[in-house]
């Protein structure tokens, strides 16, 4: 995991960037993977935690 400019989490063949917007009040995310599939469901599973 990397914390230079938010969290970055590594996970096969790919990885998720959470950070804090620079001009407004949210998160956002980032994520790159092999499999756009893939992109989906981590984006899917991080918006949906509670």
């Amino acid at each position: 995991m990397l914390t230079i400019d938010g969290f970055k989490f590594f996970f096969d063949n790919g990885w998720l960037l959470v950070r804090a917007s620079g001009t407004e009040p949210l998160l956002r995310f980032y994520c790159e993977a092999d499999d756009p599939e893939k992109v989906d469901k981590v984006l899917d599973w991080i918006v949906n935690l509670k």
